[in-house]
């Protein structure tokens, strides 16, 4: 019986070590965002985005779809598949863990930032790498490096 004891509790640490770790950081993309204080303006005053992440197969089809195909989450989308959907308010910025799931089929990321008024949207397109440094600005998204 202690024979059995031993096992089991042996058993228990071993996968608890395995469940424990969390993502594997090989399958995340770290994002840093930083938004500016004009962000979506509009009626005067500026508004938070919606962030959408992508795992792209075929850029120039993303690059190419309708807004309305590209609005989704965790589903199908026109040259790959949606990822998850963030929220961020003006004059911010956060960092963020995307996962890159399947990226030796998916090559790149996209990105895509729902400006809710007027409606519209911008969207990027960059290869999978360990990091991605996003500025969104009223209108827009610049990928930016470490000097920027």
């Amino acid at each position: 019986m202690k024979t059995a004891g031993w096992f089991v509790a042996i058993l228990a640490v071993l996968v608890a070590a395995g469940c424990g770790g969390g993502p594997d950081p090989d399958e995340q993309v770290r994002v840093k965002v930083v938004t500016t204080e004009n962000l979506n303006f509009y009626d005067g005053s500026a508004h938070s985005v919606d962030v959408y992440f992508y795992k792209i197969e075929d850029p120039a089809a993303f690059e190419a779809a309708k807004q309305d195909a590209l609005l989704v989450e965790g589903e199908a989308v026109p040259g790959g598949a949606a990822l998850e959907r963030r929220a961020i308010a003006p004059d911010k910025s956060a960092l963020w863990n995307v996962g890159k799931t399947g990226h030796e089929r998916y090559t790149h990321i996209g990105v895509l930032v729902d400006f809710k008024e007027p409606e519209g949207v911008a969207r990027m397109v960059h290869e999978w790498d360990d990091e991605l440094k996003l500025r969104i600005d009223a209108r827009a998204i610049l990928a930016f490096t470490e000097n920027d």
